[in-house]
């Protein structure tokens, strides 16, 4: 470019200027804004994200619940998990592919639709009472997995409605929204539960998806560029497969990511039976324990302006993951578990801050007519590697005991991130590319629109 600001994208004074090297202004530690006030069309997917994430964090305390009231089995919410389980599978790798072929807002709105139509099923069983138990779980497991169809769109869309130079920004408040809703989500859902029972959560749940679909049909367009092609979608879907082979950039980010969830500490839903066994605590106790955690994710997420100016992301990546396994380590030799608790917080935050910025990589090192494809091979990835990563440490833990399990398996994590660092050379020396050097480099659709003789999609 000529230094001037992109056609119909508004400039950041931040974005200009040199900066003072021994001065740490309150805008390069707190999350960046911007994208909010300056990119329209993120402004909107952000609030709509927002719906979305209260009805997915209300449906994951409520939908249990529900199944568990009705049965009291245990064992058929193990049958309902696989189903789940299943269904993410195909739907995460179908929306992929979709979002690559059709436009993203329409997926967007479409899942969420769905899922709106679902929790009014189970809100209006919920009042009617004695509901037959296999209605709920196809209701139930409708909204618990088309989420995976919204959630490749969603991400993918980012980079079609902000400015290049605040892409890592956009991704960090995406980030935020997420983790802020998980922290809050089930606390909320819990207390809409206490006062007014299941059909109370599920008005809370139905209200969230309400919102986020309303809002998410207010976002620009986001169609396939017009140099996409129409192919057969197991055809499509093998060339996200093989892009993701070959670039070796992105098949790094994944592969230790994979290590993080699957050797250190687990990130499923055994973590909280794994810190019972190992300090021979009370569930209060380790609710105590993973609000630390939360906590750490979130306040990594709020105070993640630092990022904005960290080009050298793969060797961030390598950083956090480690400090991650170290981390596990530590939990595992800590006599007592109130030394776990700043541990717990400081896994949350290196996982916020790993997934910020790989989550960077991926979507600037993506064609844009590949990017739905790419997210939905990483979601799964997401998906399924703490699943994985609970059945390792509870076989070691039955044969080592918790602690041992912790502590070996991060170790493991530590040695596998130092293998990786010499099998992926370029992890460690990726570079966030400069915006004028950038490939794939779009105006945001939502300022494309508004700026004379432009056109979306086009390159400025």
């Amino acid at each position: 470019t000529d230094g001037r600001p992109t056609a119909g994208v508004t400039a950041d004074p931040a974005d200009e200027g040199p900066r003072r090297r021994f001065t740490v202004p309150a805008r390069d530690v707190v999350a960046d804004v911007s994208p909010l006030r300056l990119d329209a069309g993120f402004r909107t997917q952000w609030l709509g994200q927002l719906g979305s994430a209260i009805g997915r964090e209300t449906a994951k305390f409520a939908f249990p619940v529900h199944i568990y009231l009705e049965t009291g089995s245990l064992a058929l919410l193990g049958a309902v998990a696989i189903f789940q389980l299943i269904a993410t599978v195909v739907l995460s790798l179908s929306s992929g592919t979709l979002s690559d072929l059709f436009d993203r807002r329409l997926i967007l709105v479409a899942s969420m639709g769905v899922m709106t139509l679902a929790t009014l099923g189970l809100f209006a069983l919920a009042l009617a009472g004695d509901a037959p138990i296999e209605l709920v779980v196809v209701l139930g497991v409708i909204v618990t997995t088309v989420f995976t169809m919204e959630q490749p769109a969603r991400i993918s869309a980012v980079p079609r409605l902000v400015a290049p130079q605040r892409l890592p920004a956009a991704i960090a408040l995406t980030s935020l929204n997420f983790q802020g809703m998980s922290v809050v989500g089930p606390a909320v859902a819990a207390l809409f539960f206490g006062v007014a029972g299941l059909a109370g959560a599920y008005a809370l749940q139905l209200a969230g998806y309400t919102w986020g679909t309303l809002v998410s049909s207010r976002m620009p367009a986001l169609p396939p560029p017009p140099s996409a092609e129409t192919r057969s979608p197991l055809r499509m879907l093998g060339e996200g497969f093989a892009f993701v082979r070959r670039r070796r950039i992105i098949l790094s980010g994944f592969a230790i990511d994979l290590t993080a969830m699957i050797l250190a500490l687990p990130m499923g839903s055994l973590l909280p039976v794994l810190l019972i066994e190992a300090y021979g605590i009370t569930p209060e106790i380790v609710g105590v324990l993973l609000a630390a955690r939360g906590a750490g994710a979130l306040g990594a997420a709020v105070f993640s302006g630092w990022t904005r100016s960290i080009r050298a992301l793969g060797r961030g990546v390598l950083l956090v993951v480690i400090v991650y396994s170290l981390a596990t380590i530590a939990i595992g030799l800590a006599p007592h578990f109130v030394l776990a608790i700043p541990l717990l917080a400081m896994t949350g935050a290196a996982d916020v801050s790993s997934a910020i910025m790989r989550n960077t990589i991926i979507q600037t090192a993506t064609p844009d007519e590949l990017r739905g494809r790419v997210t939905s091979i990483h979601v799964l990835s997401s998906a399924g590697g703490p699943r994985v990563g609970d059945v390792r440490a509870a076989v070691m833990a039955e044969a080592l005991g918790a602690k041992a399990a912790l502590v070996v398996g991060g170790a493991m994590a530590v040695g596998l991130v130092l293998a990786f660092r010499r099998a992926f050379p370029e992890l460690r020396t990726y570079r966030l590319p400069s915006v004028a050097a950038a490939e794939n480099v779009q105006v945001p659709i939502a300022d494309a629109a508004r700026a004379p003789g432009a056109r979306p999609g086009s390159s400025p």
